[in-house]
């Protein structure tokens, strides 16, 4: 463009920077309403009303003006357009009114650009204009309200109309930097040309300036408006030291800020509170602190390039909408959004300082340094605030916080900054700055982006760096929300037939129901309450883990919803219903255990709860001293007793090599007792037994004792591990871990017997019977037979393990008969006393025989007896 003249220049600047303003604005405008299901109409005339408001101000300011920073009204359109958008989005009943302070504050702005001399007459009438601002200060403590209905009443109500409110602090900020300029521009005779000193010699000159300051700073004090009073203060010292250039202020204004932090921080609680929260939030997330450290959330859950528009949730944070609308844009536009708003910031403190520089006379550039300092103080302090890198001091963003006040008054400076160029010279006064105040202008402006330099890094840390670990804290509620919008995948059993799934709208929040009783194998799913069975051991797959590289990137940039996948389960409904009627009443638990497969087709434990009531019911199940949340059948520990006898007779009957003729043999002693402590354990036999076998049959320990006496414990450690009696049974679930040192803890025999410490579940039970009915075969408890993706094909899921040799096949056979057979299946129970206090349950194994399929069936059931 070096064709075109200067003017014509900066003209065609701003109309690129305008229309990409107005790009943006307006595709976020339909994005919103589009994202949350909601009519776009609204929303889009407001783009068009936005979008006729910066661009006639444009042209209006133009036509009058001609020439002027072609940075400062993109900026003041982009930054008003944002904040439409996102008081829409946090506090959609008030984005009409700031449509229409954003109108009002737009008309200020083109009075201020064309007509230059308000600011004149505002000069003028210096002392008078600043009486009526601290006047309408003071009225606050008679008539101030707060709209919010609670908290500091900063606010007065306008006279004749209805809801609207004005905080007159925000308007004594505009006429402080107004009275600085002009006091500065008519006394300017009085300045040094070289800083020398402290100063002393200008006393005089400062002493109408620092009663006024003193006077303003004590009524924002006394009304607890912290951040308008800081503001003032580092603006008045920043103020000095540019009209003055004498560093010196700025050590003394450093000292005293640090003196009034520390009074402020023993005097008043708010003070107190900020600095606190400021200095470690995290013991005080879910109370004093909750604020910032929601705000940190939204910053860490946006990342790079944020959750989207409307698809974030910065509504957890209170006030969102005024104070920490960085939260929200660093929430749903990311870093790239929060950084472009710094980078704004940055241009306008650039810009605004070269419009100071520039100007034809002293008070253009006291006045267009002041407003930038104004803007860039607020600005860096509630940025400052929102990131933890600075106390908080509740102040507004300028353009995007929602607020009249804030919003009019910085339309007003903005309006005085582009036209302030227009100011004509004074032929009485040099119209530049002297060397000292350039210098100190240049240091301005170096230390305002060194600090929005540290804020850049501070949001990349939270951003990047330090959000895995604080999104995984368990009080971000944004965990909840991501929880309760994944959709789950269903559970069904070896027939079709539905065990669980969610229910409600896409995009909605979620709930898990069960429509049939899958009993402990299915288990529960509970935001609240964590999970269990199934739902615990396939969890990943269930939630749709691990992502694909493609999914992962489609779900964050474009919000699609994950689904988990599909699991189908090895259990037989009829089976299970049968297993629950003869657990019903009794404290216990029982399985059915199919072989050679290891499928687990009936899984129950008793008393039991319905897991569509879990969250209702949860505390009184806990307190429920019957324990119906755990799962005994893979959770219980219950003492064997004999029921592991013929598992060792199966040993033994291996270890002779005799097969079946071993267990012929006739011994002695069958119906003698064995003291397990205190407890006398025997068997009662027929008068004829004699044989090993029969033994076997009826439990007897001392013919059992007799034939492992040549074992050690290291072997019996050994045999216990191989038939799956001492290990974790491979089912993904909760599970028993198995005790493999319990031969150590107590005397051989005991351990032997099943007594003492020696403890199994009724999984591990039938485990091990199981490698008797599969003719010597240890499976592994399978339940998850297959998993498909959405519209995908199911696909077989292999067992954890794959099924090993304990004995053979004869010496299983030869063991099986010998054992009782009742109604077509082989029995074999025994009640066991279970400790000192004479506590009993009772087991009971059952062996079942498929005539078509060949397959065996294995049922462990274990009833829970009081003690005598």
């Amino acid at each position: 463009m070096s064709w075109l003249e200067e003017g014509e220049r900066e003209t065609w600047l701003e109309r690129w920077f305008l229309l990409l303003a107005t790009l943006f604005v307006g595709v976020n405008s339909v994005i919103l309403p589009w994202g949350q299901g909601e009519p776009w109409r609204d929303m889009l005339v407001a783009w068009i009303m936005w979008g006729s408001l910066m661009w006639g101000a444009h042209g209006v300011l133009r036509y009058r003006l001609g020439k002027y920073d072609p940075f400062l009204l993109p900026i003041y359109a982009l930054l008003t357009g944002w904040g439409i958008i996102l008081v829409a989005r946090l506090a959609p009943a008030f984005w009409l009114r700031q449509l229409g302070w954003v109108g009002l504050g737009t008309v200020g702005l083109v009075l201020m650009g064309v007509w230059p001399g308000v600011v004149l007459w505002l000069r003028r009438y210096r002392y008078t204009s600043l009486l009526v601002g601290l006047g309408l200060l003071l009225a606050t403590f008679v008539f101030g309200v707060n709209p919010s209905g609670f908290g500091a009443t900063q606010w007065l109500q306008l006279p004749l109309v209805s809801r609207v409110f004005f905080q007159p602090s925000e308007l004594l900020k505009l006429l402080f930097v107004i009275f600085f300029a002009s006091y500065f521009d008519e006394e300017r005779q009085l300045l040094p040309v070289q800083p020398s000193g402290w100063g002393w010699g200008s006393w005089p000159y400062l002493v109408p300036l620092g009663l006024m300051w003193g006077f303003c700073l004590l009524l924002l004090v006394w009304q607890r408006d912290l951040g308008a009073a800081t503001i003032f203060f580092m603006m008045f010292v920043l103020l000095l030291y540019v009209v003055t250039g004498n560093g010196r202020y700025l050590v003394i204004g450093a000292i005293l800020l640090m003196i009034a932090g520390i009074v402020g921080y023993w005097s008043f609680g708010v003070v107190a509170l900020r600095v606190e929260t400021w200095w470690n939030p995290w013991p005080e997330a879910d109370n004093r602190a909750f604020q910032i450290v929601q705000s940190l959330y939204a910053l860490a859950a946006g990342g790079v390039l944020g959750e989207g528009v409307g698809l974030g949730f910065p509504d957890y944070i209170p006030v969102v909408h005024s104070d920490f609308v960085l939260a929200a844009i660093g929430e749903e536009w990311g870093l790239v959004g929060s950084l472009t708003v710094v980078l704004c910031l940055m241009v306008l403190l650039t810009r605004g300082l070269r419009v100071g520089v520039a100007g034809q006379r002293p008070l253009a550039h006291y006045l267009a340094i002041g407003i930038v300092l104004l803007f860039s103080l607020q600005s860096f302090l509630i940025v400052g605030g929102v990131s933890k890198l600075v106390p908080l001091t509740g102040v507004t963003l300028p353009f995007l916080s929602y607020g009249g006040s804030s919003l009019l008054v910085s339309s007003l400076m903005m309006g005085m900054l582009i036209g302030v160029r227009q100011l004509a010279p004074l032929p009485t006064l040099p119209a530049t700055l002297y060397p000292h105040q350039k210098r100190a202008i240049k240091n301005v402006q170096i230390g305002f982006f060194c600090l929005w330099g540290v804020v850049s890094v501070v949001l990349i840390y939270w951003g990047v760096v330090r959000a895995p670990v604080i999104l995984g804290r368990e009080d971000n509620p944004r965990l909840v929300e991501e929880e309760l919008r994944l959709r789950r995948g269903d559970i069904y059993d070896a027939d079709g037939e539905l065990l669980a799934t969610m229910v409600g709208d896409d995009g909605g929040r979620l709930e898990r129901i069960y429509p049939q009783t899958g009993g402990p194998a299915v288990g529960y799913y509970s935001f609240r309450h964590g999970v269990a069975g199934i739902e615990e051991g396939a969890d990943g797959l269930l939630r749709g883990e691990p992502v694909e590289p493609l999914d992962f990137w489609a779900e964050t940039l474009w919000h699609q919803e994950r689904r988990g996948q599909d699991i189908r389960l090895t259990l037989d409904l009829e089976r299970q219903a049968e297993l629950e009627a003869q657990l019903e009443g009794q404290i216990g638990a029982g399985i059915l255990l199919e072989v050679p497969s290891g499928d687990i087709l009936a899984m129950g434990s008793w008393p039991s709860y319905d897991p569509n009531l879990l969250d209702e019911t949860f505390d009184e199940l806990v307190a429920d001293e019957r324990s119906p949340l755990l799962n005994r059948v893979t959770q219980g520990a219950y003492q064997p007793g004999m029921m592991l006898g013929p598992l060792l007779w199966a040993e033994l009957v291996a270890e002779s090599g005799r097969g079946g003729d071993y267990l012929l043999e006739q011994v002695v002693g069958l119906g003698e007792t064995v003291m397990v402590g205190d407890i006398e354990v025997g068997c009662e036999v027929a008068a004829t037994a004699v044989s090993r076998l029969e033994a076997m049959a009826y439990g007897c320990p001392q013919p059992l004792l007799a034939a492992t006496a040549s074992w050690d414990r290291e072997y019996l450690a050994d045999v216990w591990a191989r038939w799956g009696i001492s290990e974790a049974p491979p089912v993904r679930m909760a599970v028993n871990e198995g005790r493999r040192e319990v031969v150590t803890e107590s005397p051989l025999v005991w351990s032997i017997m099943g007594q003492a410490e020696m403890t199994v579940s009724p999984l591990q039970m039938a485990r091990g019977w199981g490698v008797l009915a599969s003719e010597g075969l240890l499976t592994g408890g399978h339940l998850l037979a297959g998993q498909k993706e959405l519209g995908g094909e199911w696909e077989v899921v292999p067992p954890l393990v794959v099924n090993e040799r304990v004995v053979a096949g004869d010496v299983a056979r030869a063991v099986l008969a010998g054992l009782i057979v009742e109604d077509g299946g082989l029995v074999y129970g025994r009640e066991v006393v279970a400790g000192p206090s004479g506590e009993r349950h009772q087991w009971l194994v059952r062996i079942e025989e498929g005539l078509e399929t060949g397959q065996m069936w294995v049922w462990v059931i274990v009833i829970e007896t009081v003690a005598e």
